[in-house]
């Protein structure tokens, strides 16, 4: 796989509200994959990608609030 389906995965991982135990066990297989894989990297994306997701959530929270 390429960083681009990483990128993907770590989107999807984050919009999917996976457990930390899945992830994991996503990562032990992207690093069987790959061996020049980053956890570390991903967990980045991961996190930057959640923090979007929380952000749009609440941002439509507020919208629905309003009416």
């Amino acid at each position: 796989m390429t960083r681009k389906h990483y990128r993907f995965f770590a989107k999807f991982a984050a919009e999917s509200n996976l457990s930390e135990h899945r992830i994991n066990e996503m990562c032990d297989f992207f690093l069987e994959d790959n061996r020049a894989f980053r956890k570390a990297v991903f967990m980045n994306a991961y996190w930057d990608a959640k923090e979007a997701y929380d952000a749009y959530n609440e941002d439509l929270k507020e919208l629905l609030k309003q009416g």
